[in-house]
């Protein structure tokens, strides 16, 4: 835009002969035409659908309503201090909040909102169920969705340029936001774990102190690379990389704390203190934490543990029983008693034949049995 008008600015300058030139016609006509194209905003129709992108960079968040892929309205803002430090899922969730917040006449009560975003994990987030969201603040936000039948789509970072620019050309000035929940009610069950709080800042110190987990901080705040070419926790890591979240410096997956090196033998203590088997133990860390290769840690542990082989009870299998292969029907029968609505039968199977009868009996004595 800037140089198309140009040969309008030397028009302006001081002691200069004012002539419409050329160029100036020339310019002026295609000033017209980029005024009149798609760029500019289109009116809105309640008979046609829409789309919402949504985008959010290092401080700000743009969106943009579109039907027909038209533009109708368009919005950003500048981020406060506080919500610049959020991870980047939380920003771009907040895009999609912000968004919803401003279109709230044109898009509330609509069957479908549909919405793209160029941030893949967030797909993730918003497909849970909000109990098995373990980050408090993406819940919150999800909590303030609700009221819209929203369909959060993945759109490449390419195909979102006019939410990237309206993220990144923005208004240095912040839009405070209404964190209350007044307007929104539900209920929420979640897994809670009771550690005291000298425990819970360990947690903290020992993510940020291991290698693995320092590195997965770091690219949940400023982005995962396309490859990664380190192997172990690492390599794991990446493959359920977008269903890693961050809160105050500890990592979950789905719901669960992930636990770095130097806790793991601490947890799976916690876990087995009232010395209950291996499956019990393996179903009670699903619930709360993860690493990987738990699993097996846990049954080695269990294995090892000198109280439990001390006290547990030998489960010794009982061999399988052979029976004769008999050579005429009826010289072996079995039988069983069935109950089907309060009616009593007897089922009664030959050995030989597999020959099947059930007969209706008035008890289950044996007399009647027999």
């Amino acid at each position: 835009m800037s140089e198309l008008i140009e040969p309008f600015r030397d028009l302006l300058r001081k002691d200069v002969l004012w002539s419409w030139s050329i160029d100036c016609d020339s310019a002026f006509n295609k000033l017209k035409n980029i005024l009149t194209e798609m760029t500019t905003l289109s009116n809105y129709n309640a008979k046609d659908n829409f789309t919402i992108q949504c985008d959010a960079s290092e401080k700000a968040l743009g969106c943009c309503l579109l039907q027909n892929n038209r533009p109708v309205y368009y919005a950003s803002r500048c981020m406060s201090d506080t919500e610049q430090m959020y991870a980047q899922v939380e920003k771009e969730m907040l895009s999609i909040v912000f968004a919803c917040k401003k279109f709230h006449k044109l898009i509330y009560g609509q069957s479908i909102v549909e919405i793209f975003t160029d941030h893949q994990p967030l797909i993730s987030v918003m497909k849970k169920e909000i109990n098995k969201i373990p980050n408090n603040r993406l819940k919150r936000m999800r909590l303030k969705l609700m009221i819209y039948n929203t369909d959060v789509k993945y759109c490449p970072g390419k195909y979102m340029y006019i939410a990237d620019l309206l993220s990144r050309n923005f208004i240095q000035r912040v839009e405070m936001t209404e964190e209350n929940l007044s307007d929104v009610v539900h209920t929420i069950n979640e897994v809670e774990v009771k550690f005291k709080n000298n425990k819970i800042e360990q947690f903290r110190e020992e993510t940020n102190k291991d290698n693995n987990l320092s590195k997965i901080l770091k690219y949940l705040d400023i982005g995962w690379p396309n490859k990664i070419t380190e192997y172990g926790d690492i390599k794991h890591y990446f493959k359920i990389k977008n269903e890693l979240i961050k809160e105050n410096e500890i990592i979950y997956y789905e719901n669960r704390i992930i636990v770095s090196k130097e806790l793991r033998k601490y947890v799976i203590e916690k876990l087995h203190e009232t010395h209950i088997g291996i499956t019990k133990t393996l179903k009670k860390r699903k619930q709360i934490f993860y690493w990987p290769g738990m699993s097996s840690d846990i049954k080695n542990f269990v294995e090892k543990c000198e109280i439990c082989k001390k006290f547990s009870v030998s489960k010794t299998k009982e061999p399988l029983l052979q029976h004769k292969i008999h050579e005429l029907p009826f010289q072996k029968i079995g039988i069983d008693i069935a109950e089907v609505e309060r009616s009593n039968y007897l089922v009664v199977m030959d050995y030989y034949s597999r020959w099947l009868e059930v007969l209706s009996i008035e008890n289950k004595t044996s007399e009647a049995i027999i």
